[in-house]
């Protein structure tokens, strides 16, 4: 949707920059976008607290928002449930549906709102806030520099196969995570105006207010025939941006999104666009049919590969059903493409370094070309490694991952903080209310307090004895009351600290009487390994017979020393085990071990595992299935302490994170236990 906008639109917007909104909470520093005919107006301002900078996203307010949508969304950022927020069950909405398109910028602004509070990516922004003023909705979104990916293929297009095809992953995966929510997401507005690349190369996605549930909610698009036809806005006008014609709008949109066709909300939709939008980062065109065929022998001369091409078209299959029917089977046929295309730049590379060999002075040793084709290779071919660790690595514990962890972080502190000046403000009303009257009572002269003080004398004084009757009783149930709870509080102390103490006793005594009917020689433990080795078994002795059955034994050490390590016990597979993760090393570097070790009992050596996640001052214990759950303390990989917990299933040798609720914070130097019930403390 277009919003008109005029001088008077465009003034109003001017002045806002430089002003505090929201109770002084944010300021606006600059405006983001500086179209007259855009469909949205962004703002950059600061958090005047924390000190963080934001996106306000404003959007006109031309009709009521429904009270029970503002419940859920203060629900959602605020971290409590929306079943006991919403207490009214007239105005309580399923929490899987969005409030009907009806062509109004609010129903956008609520449609947007709902989904961006629920959703949680790195790749999506994360809603902080939303507030009402001036006449306009505003929403608090976290601010990322980033350019449009329209303007960064102007600038940088048509892109190598390689590239696009890593531009087409990251929004492959995005789509996977939308389109495996219950129920699923469909965008039903992917173009390249709504995805942002930030200068690390990071591909976002923005414009939720078109996006809906693909199974649960009604056909939206379909408007009631009683509204005027001018006055009805659809879908597709919605979906038009500044600068874009017609033809260049629907070129991203299939064709049952463009007949409003039942399958407008499958996720088949948004691979369609994915697919137009990889055709266009390659060949700088929208559409196959609007190439001519002067592009059709610059699609031969370019180094596509056949593979990569056929991908394309199946994706802009004009039939839902014979595209991609996911997000996640497109990504495999787009890394498989990406593989391809590698191999084909490692040959050119290969084909080139030899033609330059083969033309090069006869005077250059043969060597020189040797040693630049060794140079030269392994940068080349690490390509694949160094993609193939982004994926399997990064994407699990990566920046973005900690920009996550970091923006729910800001999101509660934001909510923290305004709460807390709620409840400022009604304390200041309150001292306001009282200090008015004494103001009042200050004002009033000697003659009324006078007359004041003489109704209170005259007036009837038969509740006296009741008032005092009342009080009495109150008096005397305070008592018995205290009376109970010391009697309780005795009964609790000999119950937890007389009782064990008497049984230690009469064990102490015990002792003495069960070891003098034995032959009076205290056992020993000899060592397993034979004594006088250093890493065999001690021999203790037992002076009152209770260490007869036990013994320390010394393990072998590491190959370097280490602390703050965490360990636990497991049996597997009828061996018996010590689990160990890697910690402080000192000097020299690394000064952090990233290992996992495992101590074999029976045949008494180390061996490192693989490789494991830096974690210092930490805790970590076992289920009753095997699974052994460490606490990461103090982080070597981002230094600093980290509220992670990571789940290690030694019979499978994977392992698994998970992130703790925000109102549990964990940090180092504790302890860690788990019960029978697979409970954790």
């Amino acid at each position: 949707m277009i919003f008109a906008e005029g001088a008077q639109g465009a003034s109003e917007r001017a002045a806002i920059v430089g002003q505090v909104l929201r109770d002084g909470e944010y300021r606006v520093q600059r405006l983001l976008n500086k179209a007259q005919d855009s469909r949205e107006w962004l703002f950059l301002a600061i958090h005047t607290t924390l000190g963080v900078s934001v996106v306000l996203k404003q959007v006109p307010a031309d009709k009521p928002v429904a009270e029970s949508i503002l419940i859920q969304l203060d629900a959602i950022l605020q971290a409590e449930d929306i079943i006991e927020s919403a207490d009214p069950p007239n105005s309580q909405e399923p929490e899987h549906t969005l409030p009907t398109f009806d062509g109004s910028a609010t129903s956008l602004f609520a449609r947007e709102a709902l989904l961006l509070a629920r959703l949680q990516y790195p790749t999506i922004p994360t809603l902080y806030d939303y507030f009402f003023e001036r006449g306009y909705w505003y929403l608090v979104m976290d601010y990322i520099p980033a350019q449009t990916l329209t303007a960064y293929l102007q600038s940088h297009g048509p892109l190598s196969a390689l590239e696009a095809l890593h531009c087409a992953l990251q929004i492959c995966d995005t789509l996977d995570y939308l389109h495996t929510q219950t129920p699923a997401i469909v965008l039903r507005n992917l173009t390249p105006e709504s995805i942002r690349v930030t200068p690390e190369g990071v591909l976002l996605l923005t414009n939720f207010d078109l996006a809906a549930y693909s199974q649960t909610e009604a056909d939206e698009d379909e408007i009631d025939e009683a509204v005027e036809p001018a006055e009805a806005v659809t879908i597709h006008q919605h979906i038009h941006h500044p600068g874009d014609t017609e033809t260049e709008m629907f070129a991203y949109i299939p064709a049952e999104q463009q007949a409003g066709a039942a399958q407008n909300k499958a996720t088949s939709s948004d691979i369609y666009s994915l697919g137009v939008i990889l055709d266009e980062m390659l060949y700088g065109k929208r559409t196959e049919q609007d190439r001519s065929s002067a592009d059709l022998e610059l699609d031969n001369a370019l180094s596509i590969s056949t593979y990569l091409k056929s991908l394309v078209r199946l994706a802009t299959r004009a039939e839902p059903l014979d595209r991609f029917q996911s997000a996640q089977t497109f990504s495999l046929a787009l890394q498989r493409a990406y593989q391809i295309e590698e191999q084909r730049a490692f040959r050119e590379h290969l084909s080139l370094l030899q033609a330059q060999s083969v033309h090069a002075p006869e005077g250059r040793e043969q060597g020189a070309g040797e040693t630049a084709r060794e140079e030269e290779i392994p940068r080349v071919s690490g390509q694949e490694n160094v993609q193939r660790e982004w994926r399997e690595e990064n994407v699990l514990s990566g920046t973005p991952f900690r920009e996550l962890e970091q923006r729910e972080f800001t999101r509660t502190a934001m909510q923290r903080i305004r709460r807390e000046r709620l409840n400022q403000e009604q304390v200041e009303l309150q001292l306001a209310s009282v200090d008015e009257g004494l103001e009042q009572r200050s004002s009033m002269s000697h003659s009324q307090i006078s007359l004041q003080a003489i109704a209170r004398a005259e007036a009837p004084t038969a509740i006296i004895p009741t008032l005092q009757r009342f009080q009495r009783l109150i008096k005397v149930n305070f008592v018995l009351a205290l009376l109970l709870c010391l009697v309780l509080v005795s009964l609790l102390i000999y119950i937890r600290v007389a009782q064990p103490i008497e049984s230690t006793l009469h064990t102490l005594i015990q002792r003495p009487i069960s070891s003098t009917k034995s032959s009076g020689n205290v056992q020993t433990i000899q060592s397993v390994q034979g004594a006088g080795k250093s890493e065999g078994v001690q021999n203790s002795q037992a002076p009152n017979g209770g260490l007869a059955d036990s013994y320390w034994q010394a393990l072998s050490s590491l190959p370097t020393a280490e602390a703050d390590n965490a360990m636990a016990y497991v049996e597997l597979q009828g061996r018996e085990y010590i689990y160990m993760n890697g910690g402080y090393r000192g000097s020299p570097p690394p000064a952090y071990d990233h290992n996992l070790y495992r101590y074999d009992i029976r045949a008494a050596h180390w061996e490192m595992v693989g490789h494991f996640p830096g974690m210092v001052n930490n805790a970590a214990t076992v289920d009753e299935q095997g699974h052994i759950f460490f606490t990461t303390g103090y982080s070597s990989d981002t230094y600093a302490v980290s509220s992670q917990l990571s789940i290690y299933d030694p019979g499978t040798a994977s392992l698994k994170k998970v992130a703790p609720p925000i109102q549990m914070p964990l940090g180092f130097g504790g302890s860690i236990l788990a019960d029978r019930q697979g409970h954790l403390y």
